[in-house]
């Protein structure tokens, strides 16, 4: 069965609203530290995300759309993990065991953030690192 991912960022009752807003906050922060850099370096108008409207004194585009549609459809920071439950053999919504194999799939591994329960916290390129380090002592030890 193929697993549905849906990580409903930026859809209501979850907060959707607030987040949208958080990160057209931040959008026009970034805008207002390079518009008031000093010369020589600045100021800098910002042509990305694109204000067809033109950006008021605040950093906003002065069509409030322009920036939510901006960061709605430009905003990768998500990392969906949890696909492929490590358990025992008995679990069955477990795919994998405790060292990494595949139940009933000879030599098949999976070592990678599907494993996970739960997305940890922050950027999840640590911690895959440390699944990666002991997927491969599992291995050599079964070689």
């Amino acid at each position: 069965m193929t697993p549905d991912i849906n990580i409903r960022q930026y859809e209501s009752p979850h907060g959707g609203s607030v987040d949208l807003g958080a990160m057209v906050d931040a959008v026009a922060w970034v805008r207002r530290v390079f518009m008031s850099l000093p010369t020589p370096y600045g100021p800098v108008v910002p042509t990305e995300p694109p204000c067809n409207a033109g950006i008021t004194a605040d950093g906003y585009c002065k069509d409030p759309e322009e920036d939510k549609r901006f960061v709605y459809e430009q905003t990768f920071g998500h990392h969906p993990v949890g696909t492929c439950k490590m358990g025992r053999k008995g679990d069955k919504m477990a795919v994998i065991d405790s060292k990494f194999s595949v139940f009933g799939v000879h030599g098949l591994r999976v070592v990678d953030a599907s494993i996970y329960p739960v997305a940890p916290g922050g950027f999840p390129v640590l911690p895959t690192f440390m699944v990666g380090q002991k997927g491969s002592e599992a291995i050599l030890a079964d070689a």
